[in-house]
Parts: C-alpha cells; structure tokens; sequence
C-alpha cells in the first residue's frame, strides 16, 4: 500500500514585447496512479475479545443481556462503575448492522496487536486498492511597468483536476462481504487578480488589487458490496409480507405499511427523502450512491500600504473586503433495511403455525421468517435457523440484520453567502540593518459551507429538507517577532510569540443531539477557541564548511465554549449497554495539534571528484496529540521522532547534482492519525502510518547559463 507512481511535465515560458512588459505563462500536467494509503488495524473487540479480530462473527453489534447468558461478557463503566453484561447480536434476532462482517471467514490478522513496535505496511484487501488523478493547470502571469513608480500586474490562475479511487474500505480478505469505496470526482477553477503596485513618494508603498476565483466541484460516490450473498445485486423477495390478507381486505402487510414501488436517483422531488421497494437489486452492489455539486464564486478588493516613518520604523496597514457564495445540490440514495414489523406483532401468533412458535421472536426474527429466510425453532433462545448458510456465496433469501430492504432517494439544495471585511496593522523597527522587530495584528475569515456526503447532515422540516450548513469562522491573530543577525553575521536568530483567537471555530465533530440521544459526526461551529504559542528558529555557522539549525516551536490550544459531545466508541463502556456518555470540551486541546515540535539539522561540504560534496542530515521531533476532541489515551498519537540522511556532489560549475538520500533512516513506525469505531464496528481501531525507510537518487542538469 501507499505506493508511488507519480509523472509530472512541465513548461514554463517567459515573452519580453517590450522592456516595461513581461508575460510569463506557465503549464503543468501530473499524473499519479498507485495504491492508495489505507489504515492499518490497530485493535478490536470488546470486552473479552479485545485484541484479537473476530473472523467467526456473523453480525457486529453489542447488546444488553442477563448476567449468566452464554457468550456474555462483563462490563464496568469506567466513570461510574456501573456493572452490565453484553452479547454479541444473533443473526437475524438481534438488530445489527445491515451488511454482515466483512472479516468473516477471512484471516483474523491484526496489525501489531496495538504494538506499535511490531506494526508494518501490511493491510488486508480483496485485491483492488486504486487511486488516480491527473492535474492539469496554467497560469498567466502579465506585469506591465507603466512608469519608474507604477506597476500593473495581471494574474490568471486555471486548474482541472480529475480524481478517481476503489479501495478496499473494510481491511480485510473476507469473501462473504466485500466493501469497497469509489469514487469519482472532478475539480475545475479557476482565477483573476488584477495589481496596482505604486511606490507613492520615498516614504509610501501601495498594494491594491481586486479578485476573482471560481470552483466548480462535482463527485459521484459510492459504497459498494457486491457480495453479502446477494443482498444488494439481486431484488429482495419480500415472500409473505407480499401475501394479501383478509384482515386487511386483501391488502398485504407491505401495502398498508405504504411501501411504494422502488424510488432511485433523479426521482425524489428536491427538498424531500423517499423510500421504495427494492426491486431488480443493484448489479453494481452500490449500498450508497451520491452525484453532488458544489459551485463557489469569491470576490475581494483589497489595498496595503507600507509608510516609512523613518530610517528605523515603518507601518503597515491593509484592508480587504470579501464574499464567498456558494451553491450545492445533494442527490443521494442507496439501499437500507428498516424493522417496521413492530406496528403489525399483534398478528404474530395467527402467522406462524403454533402460536408456542411465537415465544422468543424478536420483529427482526419474524421479518426473516415472513421473507423466508428463516425457519422458527421454538427455542426462544435462538428462535430461529436461517434457511441460507452462513458461509453461502450467493443466497436466494438472505438472512436480513437490520429489517425489511428498501431503496430510498433524496435530494437537496442550497445557496449562502458569506463575507466579512478584514484588516492588517503592522509595525515594524529595524535599529540596524541586521535587526529587525516587529508587532502585528491582523483578521481574517473563513467562508462557511455544507456537509455534503455526510449521513446526519440535513436540516430542515420534510419537503423543505436542504444541506446542513455552518457559519464562518472568524480569527484575531496577534504576533511579536524577532529577526536578528549576530556573531558576525554567522548566527541567525528568528523568535515569534502569537496568539490567535477564533470566534465561530469551524471543526467536524460527534455533535450530541439531546432530542433524539444520537451522536451525529457533522462539521460545525464550537464557539470561541485560542491557538497560542512561541516559535524559534536558529541558524549558525561555525565554519565555513559547516551549517547548523535548530528549530522549536510550542503551542496551547483550547476550546473556550461550552459544546455538548459524545462519546460512543469507548470498548470499556459500550453505548447499548450504558447509554451515551455525555461531556463539554470546554478546556480541551484543538484536535490535531502537537504540543511540541522540534528540528535540528546540519550540513558539511568539502572539495572532491572535480567538484564538492555536500553531507546532510535533520533529527525532528513532533509531539503527541489527539485526533478527537475527547483527551483520552484510545486518541492518542505518541510522538515520534525521523531522522533523514542525504549526500549530494556537484561538479565545478554546479550544472550537475547527483544526491542519494535516505528518509526515516531508523525506519520508525510512525502514526499521523488514529481511528476509532463503535459497537457496530466491533470497537476497530485504526491507525495512519507514515512512510517506513525510503530512499531515492535524484540527479539534476542544468543546461545554459
């Protein structure tokens, strides 16, 4: 996995009409196609199964039984020390995701069984693990100097970039249920920026300009099994529930439920979600399917001017106005399974042939016994047996996990608008020409948007359903810096100390939703949150011979509002068993950011071969940090340390580099990302690796002059 096969052209040329004009223009072409970086498994399970992958588990799921019940496990709440007991779901009986476990029957391989000693590159797929894209881009630059003191430049940006993966989404080698991840997706944009530089008198600087940027992003994305023993490919047979019943004047269960004919992509009236039949199946497996378009259009002006005040001080001030409008359109569906059999259990006992047939069944239980995918036992305790094996490739009748299959659509759209003016003041003194010191204080924003593609992400009453939005984000940013050159010019000194402070802070997170107690994973506004911290950077050189640098920098974040999360996919507290656990991360650390990090490196060179040669090598440290805004150790990616080598010669006019480098020299198992899932993913942990030892030659000529 994560392999590299990666070309890229480019072509740049530079026309000179007259001497006050210049155009260069510039095209590149990239092109990459290889096998996509994919998380490798950490851990899984629950209670006594965890650390080891489960591949005898027909459904994932978690739920309450009496202490005593067979395959039971003990569980205390790590916050309260509240004692339950749970199981894993009977097939069929118990609900449970509606896909079966794609590890089932595979091999129970874990990654280093949360050693991350022991982890390597190895991830479990079914063979297809694709990514590729090609980019394609050009750019215009015109400068046109109108006088000694006036300039005019004209910037054109344009990009294409077309993007496609299929992957493997569920790690593993099963052959029961295979998921895979498709997508395709295209990006075009492009840019205007027209410049007036004027040197206004000795002592005035102006920058003033206006902008334009266009983006135009469509994406077709689907979630695909095309196995699960014909689940999705083939239409669902819905057997008895179909049967016309007297009782109901000969209508059948399915119709005075309401359930229409199958509904599909195009078909459901903007603003609203509908649901159907699943009939003729979906040959291509697609469980999910989204084409969904989103159109941005941001405008600016802005202007900046440098006055020197004197020899030693000067300001800076700068002003910018700008506006994003954006446009979306969501259209998405796929395939579900809903347990609605409940509203019909007074009819139970007249539906199967002995009424003691009844004892035990569950309305998932019946739902599989009227579609023929089940026979009852009279044992309550497993009450029924599926009339499809297990193990079966292909079934007639699958067993269902979650309820009666359907089909549902829906489509939504939306526009906004948002905007803010922002400023810059800067004042700079330089006592000297190698000393400079400076205090800044600048805004910004950043436009808000949609979660496109994101399950719980609808706002809205039925028929006016649109896109779940969030505002934009806003930041006040302080800094106080040094730059100073020292020893006689061989010691270079760079230190900052900043502050940034957001209103609206924009971040996805497991937002708690007290009416419905569900935790939903959608982007949001958390409120007030700070970023600060302190930054150094050090350059000496000893000798002529020899660089040395060193850099550190130190930050302390924090989510300054009350905002109400979830946790839902702690192993030691599971959520059937429990109930969601309820927290404010107020106090807490931004995701994402390390406390600490830290670089040092130093270069040697000497004569030799005709020419000189240039040894190098960094040592850089990043600290831990989490990856969700709940500080626990199940989040924690531990610090990590990489060293890289690097020798390089280059002939006596430097027209030729020749350079052999080795990156991660120790070939440290390195994470950037943990994952963690909840009970319907048997508690998986995920971790992102960084690349293991790599090594390369690159060589450079120079041609001309």
């Amino acid at each position: 996995m994560n392999s590299i096969n990666d070309q890229n052209a480019a072509i740049t040329f530079l026309f000179k009409p007259s001497d006050s004009i210049s155009v260069k223009t510039r095209y590149n072409d990239r092109r990459s196609l290889r096998d996509i970086d994919r998380p490798v498994i950490l851990d899984e399970g629950y209670g006594g199964l965890r650390g080891m992958r489960s591949t005898n588990l027909f459904a994932y799921g978690l739920v309450a039984v009496p202490e005593g019940t067979p395959g039971a496990h003990r569980f205390t709440d790590p916050y309260t020390g509240a004692v339950a007991w749970g199981a894993p779901p009977r097939p069929g009986v118990d609900p449970a995701p509606q896909m079966p476990v794609h590890a089932f029957g595979g091999t129970p391989h874990l990654n280093g069984a949360g050693d991350l000693d022991e982890i390597d590159q190895e991830v479990l797929t079914n063979g297809y693990n694709n990514e590729e894209f090609d980019h394609e881009s050009v750019s215009l630059d015109v400068t046109w100097d109108a006088s000694e003191s006036v300039t005019v430049r004209y910037l054109l940006g344009y990009s294409d970039f077309e993007y496609t993966f299929d992957f493997d989404n569920d790690i593993s080698d099963g052959v029961i249920s295979q998921g895979s991840n498709t997508v395709l997706e295209d990006v075009y944009t492009y840019s205007h920026e027209l410049q007036l530089l004027w040197d206004v008198g000795d002592r005035l600087e102006l920058t003033a300009g206006v902008y334009n940027f266009y983006s135009n992003r469509l994406q077709d994305y689907t979630i695909t099994n095309t196995a699960a023993q014909g689940r999705v490919t083939n239409a669902a047979s819905y057997g008895f529930l179909d049967a016309p019943l007297a009782l109901f004047g000969g209508a059948s269960i399915m119709q005075v439920a309401g359930i229409g004919p199958a509904v599909g992509l195009d078909e459901a009236p903007i603003g609203t979600t509908l649901s159907g039949r699943w009939v003729g199946g979906d040959g291509s497996g697609d469980i999910y399917r989204h084409k969904n378009k989103s159109e941005t259009d941001q405008y600016a002006a802005f202007a900046q001017g440098t006055y020197r005040i004197d020899e030693q001080w000067a300001l800076t001030a700068g002003l910018r106005w700008a506006e994003d409008d954006k446009t979306v359109f969501e259209n998405r569906g796929g395939y579900v399974e809903i347990n609605f059999l409940g509203a019909f259990a007074a009819l139970y006992p007249f539906l199967l042939p002995s009424p003691a047939l009844v004892v035990g069944q569950t309305d998932l239980s019946m739902t599989n016994i009227l579609m023929g995918a089940a026979l009852p036992t009279g044992n309550p305790a497993n009450p029924i047996v599926p009339t499809c094996a297990f193990t079966a490739v292909e079934c007639e009748t699958p067993l269902r996990l979650a309820g009666i299959p359907l089909s549902w659509a829906g489509r939504a759209q939306d526009s906004d608008a948002w905007g803010d003016v922002s400023w810059r003041l800067n004042l700079d003194w330089t006592p000297d020409d190698l000393t400079l010191v400076y205090l800044s204080a600048t805004t910004g924003y950043r436009a808000g948007g949609y979660g496109l593609g994101i399950a719980d992400a609808r706002a809205g009453e039925p028929g006016s359903i649109t896109p779940l939005s969030y505002d934009q984000e806003h930041v006040l940013a302080f800094e106080v810096g040094y730059k100073g050159t020292l020893l006689d010019e061989t010691l270079q000194l760079n230190m900052a100390v900043y502050t940034y402070d957001y209103e609206n802070y924009q971040d996805q997170i497991d937002s708690y939703d007290p009416i419905q107690d569900v935790v939903r994973d959608v982007p949001t506004n958390t409120g007030d949150a700070r970023n600060s911290g302190f930054e150094a950077d050090i350059t000496w050189l000893p000798t002529d011979a020899l660089t040395i640098n060193a850099n550190y920098s130190f930050t302390d974040t924090e989510y300054q509002d009350s905002y109400t999360i979830a946790e839902d996919d702690n192993p030691e507290r599971p959520v059937p068993l429990f109930g969601n656990r309820v927290t404010d991360l107020i106090g807490n650390n931004l995701k994402r950011i390390p406390e600490q990090k830290a670089t040092l490196w130093a270069s040697y060179e000497w004569p030799g071969m005709d020419g000189r040669f240039i040894a190098s090598g960094s040592v850089s440290y990043t600290g831990a940090y989490y990856t969700t805004q709940l500080e626990r150790d199940l989040d924690e990616v531990p610090a990590r340390t990489r060293v890289d080598v690097r020798l390089t010669w280059l002939n006596l006019d430097e027209s030729l580099r020749v350079s052999a480098f080795v990156d991660n020299l120790f070939d440290a198992n390195s994470l950037r990302g943990i994952g963690t899932g909840d009970h319907n993913s048997f508690y998986r942990l995920t971790g992102s690796l960084l690349y293991p030892r790599y090594w390369g030659i690159d060589v450079r000529r120079t041609f001309g002059s």
